[in-house]
């Protein structure tokens, strides 16, 4: 097979991979908390009482996140968490008797979008060290090929050397290596 086949195959596996992940999205859900409904979209990462519209932002670490709730106003409520213990607090222009308060809407969050971007993060990283371990075996057990597509194409008749073969092929088991790692930690 030649290179231009193999790019293609390369291509549409990426392109299938894409609409599995496409996929994954989080659908828009409502909660009841204090009263009131709160629509969740995690796409657009919105929250809306039906009469405002909140947007938010998560980042996650290894013991924790931290939250970010945008006002209509442009005011904002920060919340992190590190180990289980969260502390909180507001931009200087926050004021928690305007809109909802931070707290509710954090309240809103933890009910589905913050678990949902976590298992969503999950997913794609399962995916991203399932296809580093197959281009680590490939690479072991097809070396040649993987020296065509970097170097072979651009040299009519190349053949790789012994020793090219075998930093590749030992490039393949160290990747390999390095994903069968990463899906332990």
């Amino acid at each position: 097979m030649g290179a231009v086949g193999m790019r293609k195959r390369l291509l549409i596996v990426l392109a299938v991979l894409l609409l599995l992940l496409a996929g994954c999205g989080s659908k828009v859900y409502t909660v009841s908390q204090g009263g009131k409904e709160f629509t969740v979209d995690p796409v657009n990462r919105t929250v809306t009482d039906g009469q405002q519209t909140y947007t938010y932002e998560i980042g996650y670490r290894a013991t924790g996140y931290d939250l970010k709730i945008t006002y209509p106003d442009g005011s904002c409520y920060l919340w992190e968490t590190e180990k289980g213990i969260g502390t909180g607090g507001g931009s200087l222009d926050y004021d928690a008797n305007r809109y909802v308060p931070g707290e509710i809407l954090r309240d809103v969050l933890e009910q589905g979008a913050i678990e949902q971007s976590a298992d969503n993060n999950k997913a794609l990283y399962f995916v991203l060290k399932v296809l580093l371990l197959a281009f680590g075996v490939f690479q072991a057990v097809f070396p040649e090929k993987i020296w065509y597509i970097n170097r072979g194409w651009a040299f009519k008749d190349a053949e790789p050397s012994g020793l090219a073969l075998g930093v590749y092929r030992a490039g393949g088991v160290l990747i390999g290596l390095l994903a069968l790692v990463l899906f332990f930690v």
